[in-house]
Parts: C-alpha cells; structure tokens; sequence
C-alpha cells in the first residue's frame, strides 16, 4: 500500500508541476496580450480616424463627380447620361484649354494681356 501511496505523490507531484509550468507560461502570455492590447488602442483609433479622412476624402470627390457631370450633361445636352470619369476629365481639360486660347473676332486675334499685380492701376 505504501508503494501504491507513493506512486501517487509522484503522479500527483508531476501533474502539479505541469500544471504549474502551464500556469505559469498562461501568465506570462495574459501579460503580453495586455501589453498588445494598450499598444493596439491608439493603433485602432489611428486607423479610425485614417477611415473618416478617406471616407471626407471619397465624399468630396463624390460630390465634385456629381457637380461635374451635372454640368457636362447641360452643356452637351445628354441630360440622362452620366459620362465616364476619364472622358469627363478630358471634356473639362479642353474647356479650359478652349476658355484659355485667344477667340478670334472678324480674322483678328483677341489680344490676351496679362496684368502685374504689382502695377498700380
């Protein structure tokens, strides 16, 4: 019977010492999922504020898409089309171009000059 007791301190003593060895490691590990965890909250409120700065971003160009289209549609008179992003850039790139180039009124050159804002009037 003694043998038999004995035996069992044994069994128990190395269960409990890997138990404890288990303890100790799962401690060791919450202690660094805590340390994760305060690192990752200014990482998560870096990254939320990164999401409303693309979404004001995304909403903006939206919205200049919308205002643009609107306008290419009332100067081309297709009132129910909406222009693809690329041609609508071009349609706008050469208005410019053409609000920018000299008219020419009865054969003779409109004369663009440019003013110095340093000249006094």
């Amino acid at each position: 019977m003694e043998k038999f007791i004995k035996e069992r301190i044994e069994t128990l003593d190395e269960k409990y010492c890997n138990l404890f060895t288990i303890y100790k490691g799962l401690k060791k590990d919450i202690r660094q999922l805590i340390i994760d965890s305060s690192q990752l909250e200014p990482r998560v409120k870096q990254l939320l504020a990164d999401v409303e700065d693309y979404k004001q971003t995304f909403d903006l160009q939206h919205k200049r898409y919308i205002e643009a289209n609107l306008y290419w549609q009332k100067a081309t008179g297709r009132l129910h089309t909406w222009n693809d992003l690329g041609e609508l850039l071009k349609f706008l790139m050469d208005r410019i171009v053409e609000l920018e180039t000299p008219k020419i009124i009865s054969g003779e050159p409109f004369r663009v000059e440019k003013v110095d804002s340093k000249q006094s009037v």
